[in-house]
């Protein structure tokens, strides 16, 4: 799963509105678990946003330019 949001629509609501879809619809399926795969850790905003959902931080690891992203994943049962 991934998602961005333009910068000049920051702070607007949009990506918790994605993200509330994003996740809703798996949980419906019956799926038992989603994982974001790159949120680099000095992009507060998405991490708090993650965290706001549910999302555990579940790795850390660094980039080919060596900047630390880690991976999160939200159990949906």
């Amino acid at each position: 799963m991934g998602d961005a949001t333009l910068s000049n629509n920051y702070w607007k609501g949009y990506g918790t509105k994605a993200l509330a879809m994003l996740v809703n619809r798996p949980k419906e399926l019956g799926w038992e678990k989603l994982s974001v795969s790159k949120v680099y850790e000095d992009n507060n905003e998405a991490k708090h946003l993650y965290q706001r959902f549910g999302f555990k931080k579940t790795g850390l690891f660094h980039d080919e330019y060596f900047r630390e992203f880690a991976s999160y994943e939200k159990i949906l049962k």
